[in-house]
């Protein structure tokens, strides 16, 4: 209790202990005994007395005015006896317990903000500084879906039931039926109760948190001329030794702001007390495994299911066609080219003798990369182009393969294997001017396929 209430609404201390071997697990709905608190406003029922006189803070000074209050709830039920702008000893808080029977009910009153502690006057009081809550806390059964994400638990609250005890009965032995079925984590045919055991009730009465010096009721006061406070178990602040104050501490400097934690008022009393029946919760929940250990059987531990990590494939096929489109269209093109190529006879580009008239150069030897080509272009200004081994072997007027066919047609040269130290070279060979004039004379061949007539 004492944790959540030094904690509050910055972390959340309450959650119940979990078993979960992979970090990640789920478990179904989980129905189990809790309590919960039930709080309401009852600062418009402050009946409070206040005495104003004035006199000088010092002889001859200005007049200051003093408030001397003193602020009750009805039938005294709770109350500060002395408070007040000018008081060295004043009371700030009171908490008692007003019913047991049916429920833990609690009423509180306090004088807010908390005072600074100096012996200073402060401005005059009215009902705006005070604060009054009614809260109760009660057996309860909680619906939850607990969850575990990488090692962190959470739970979803899904429905809370609540009754009261039968009139004449009390609420430590009354069994609690909630009316759900399996979507809220209740068998139907189990016949299902919830309640406090035995030696719970015991144990309870034993330690003295059902009396009425239990450990959430008790006063804080002011002490040594208000520069102190202290914290005092008892239930009235109206006489008698101060015993140190149990919770009491912790419910006054509870980390809690009222506009952020939900009170139904400007003090966080109300606050408090949810935190204190999540603490309670949380021992409940735990208390199987803590004296058991987790071998008391699955009647008494919720089960769950453990994920684990697994690599698996799944095709999507509508994915394939667009790779499988651009692959039958690569196919397609490439035998359309094969087919045409054979149809037409076009001879390939790795059979054509043409590129080897450019590649060597009669005696002069050629390293195995050919890195001086026989003959060497350079535009001339007329545009067209020129090739040149000594003296002009090939000229045409442009760069088009055209042009090369057209002045390949007036010279004739010869293929020959390589002589010498160019055995193993092929050499291209120009026909002598004798042997050339002398071929003009016989009649040309065709070019082209020979056909049959």
């Amino acid at each position: 209790m004492m944790l959540t209430l030094v904690s509050g609404s910055g972390k959340d201390t309450n959650s119940p202990q979990f078993f979960c071997s992979t970090g990640n697990c789920t478990w179904p709905p989980v129905a189990t005994l809790g309590f919960c608190s039930r709080c309401r406003d009852m600062t418009r029922l402050i009946d409070l007395d206040c005495t104003v006189s004035s006199s000088p803070t010092t002889p001859g000074g200005p007049n200051f005015t003093r408030t001397d209050c003193s602020a009750k709830l009805p039938n005294g039920t709770a109350g500060l006896a002395i408070t007040g702008n000018a008081a060295s000893f004043e009371n700030l808080m009171n908490i008692t317990l007003v019913g047991k029977n049916d429920e833990l009910r609690y009423h509180a009153i306090r004088l807010l903000p908390k005072p600074l502690l100096t012996g200073g006057f402060r401005p005059p009081l009215s009902r705006s500084d005070f604060s009054a809550t009614e809260c109760s806390l009660s057996p309860c059964v909680l619906s939850v879906k607990p969850s575990v994400v990488n090692g962190s638990y959470s739970e979803t609250l899904l429905d809370t039931f609540t009754e009261r005890a039968p009139a004449g009965s009390s609420w430590l032995f009354h069994r609690l039926r909630p009316p759900w079925g399996l979507d809220r984590g209740v068998n139907p045919a189990a016949n299902l109760s919830f309640g406090l055991s035995d030696t719970v009730v015991v144990d309870w009465q034993r330690r003295g948190y059902l009396a009425e010096g239990g450990p959430i009721v008790g006063f804080a006061e002011t002490s040594d001329g208000h520069s102190a406070i202290q914290f005092c178990l008892r239930v009235s602040p109206e006489g008698g030794a101060c015993t140190d104050g149990g919770l009491v501490s912790y419910i006054f400097n509870a980390n809690y702001t009222a506009s952020e934690c939900g009170s139904v008022n400007n003090d966080t009393f109300s606050c408090a007390m949810g935190g204190i029946a999540r603490a309670i919760t949380k021992t409940m929940r735990n208390s199987g495994v803590v004296t058991g250990g987790t071998g008391i059987g699955g009647a008494f531990i919720a089960e769950g299911y453990a994920a684990s990590v697994a690599t698996f494939v799944r095709i999507q096929w509508y994915w394939l066609m667009l790779p499988a489109a651009v692959w039958i269209l690569g196919v397609t093109t490439w035998s359309t080219v094969v087919i045409q190529t054979g149809r037409l006879s076009l001879p390939a580009w790795r059979d054509d003798p043409l590129p080897l008239l450019f590649l060597y150069d009669g005696d002069e030897p050629q390293d195995d990369h050919h890195d001086a080509p026989l003959y060497r272009s350079v535009p001339p200004s007329d545009g067209g182009q020129r090739a040149y081994e000594g003296e002009v072997v090939l000229e045409s007027d442009g760069y088009s393969s055209w042009a090369y066919e057209k002045v390949a047609d007036e010279i004739r040269v010869q293929l020959q294997n390589g002589v010498g130290t160019h055995q193993s070279a092929i050499r291209l060979v120009q026909i002598p001017e004798q042997e050339k004039a002398s071929s003009n004379n016989q009649p040309k061949r065709r070019r082209g396929r020979n056909r049959r007539h």
